[in-house]
């Protein structure tokens, strides 16, 4: 009799705690605020893989358009970035994305791989990525091993400790689960266009590594990571007005990827690419005129140098992304 007690007992704290997992997990998502869930949604739910996944920060985020990756070459992509990111987070986010796609190819951009970004900032910007995944063992292990602090912990896990005040904002759209599909896949649009100053382009020649850099450790991990499971991975540096230094560590990056047998992209060279009088939004941040050029740009280069499926013609995926194209269309003439 004590033992069939003691098993209903088990039972019963066992239900309790899986409702009230369930229950912090629908908390979670009704309060916390859309933008990570509008950016992430396809990746995780999506019934296509993601073949090609571009990670890194603002600069790579409003700098490549999926959807025109999928028009001109039939690439299936998505960006995992987040504003005010730095590499720490890097490993993080491609691990928590791995559990739902299985990439041909990882694009990592490196543009600043020497600057750690302010802790609150990276906070903010890591909640866009992270809040979208549910509670998984990878997003708990990932969590762990980026934030030692119990607090930032508990608000990267339970978001609602930091958007509990939002229940007097809340709207219908944070009441329903989202319908829509996330075309931008990740992209930050923008057609602001301000005139920048390149200043004079530094050769490959006069490259200066950081060997101790704070983001080095972080790519050599993530690159580990790649390389273990089978996934090729592609450094680039997206177009910005990057300033004599800037660009020496920059160019020195490709003494990094020969020594991590990668291969390095760095597309601030390429001076007839974009046009400084009217492809930037501002000195760091491509428009979306610039943003088509650089796509079309590494489009190409990836072709000619990865095995990437080219899924145009296979189903789901163009039912699913000639939608999605049309939806980001129609988008634009608005």
């Amino acid at each position: 009799m004590k033992n069939k007690k003691r098993i209903i007992a088990a039972v019963t704290a066992a239900i309790m705690l899986f409702l009230t997992l369930c229950a912090a997990d629908l908390t979670n998502r009704t309060l916390m605020r859309k933008a990570s869930r509008d950016r992430m949604q396809d990746l995780i739910e999506g019934e296509t893989n993601t073949d090609i996944l571009l990670v890194g920060n603002s600069h790579i985020m409003d700098g490549v358009i999926p959807m025109e990756l999928w028009k001109e070459y039939g690439y299936a992509s998505h960006l995992l970035c987040a504003e005010y990111n730095d590499m720490e987070r890097y490993p993080a986010m491609l691990e928590l994305a791995l559990q739902y796609t299985d990439p041909s190819l990882v694009v990592v951009d490196v543009d600043n791989y020497w600057e750690k970004s302010p802790d609150d900032k990276t906070l903010m910007g890591y909640h866009e990525f992270a809040d979208a995944y549910p509670l998984t063992k990878t997003k708990i292990k990932t969590t762990l091993e980026l934030y030692p602090d119990m607090e930032r912990r508990r608000e990267i896990l339970f978001p609602f400790y930091l958007y509990h005040s939002r229940w007097n904002d809340l709207s219908r759209n944070d009441l329903k689960k989202s319908d829509t599909s996330n075309y931008l896949k990740g992209y930050e649009y923008s057609t602001e266009s301000t005139p920048v100053e390149i200043p004079e382009i530094v050769p490959e020649s006069e490259g200066v590594l950081l060997e101790d850099a704070y983001g080095l450790e972080a790519l050599r991990r993530l690159i580990a990571d790649c390389e273990e499971r089978g996934i090729p991975v592609l450094l680039v540096t997206i177009p910005y007005a990057a300033d004599v230094p800037e660009q020496q560590y920059l160019q020195g990056m490709h003494t990094f990827a020969q020594e991590n047998g990668v291969s390095y992209l760095n597309l601030i060279p390429e001076e007839s690419l974009v046009d400084e009088s009217t492809d930037y939004s501002d000195a760091g941040h491509l428009n979306v005129l610039g943003a088509e050029k650089v796509t079309g740009f590494l489009g190409k280069y990836i072709g000619e140098k990865y095995d990437i499926p080219v899924r145009s013609e296979e189903e789901p995926y163009r039912t699913e992304w000639n939608e999605n194209y049309e939806e980001y269309q129609d988008f634009l003439k608005e």
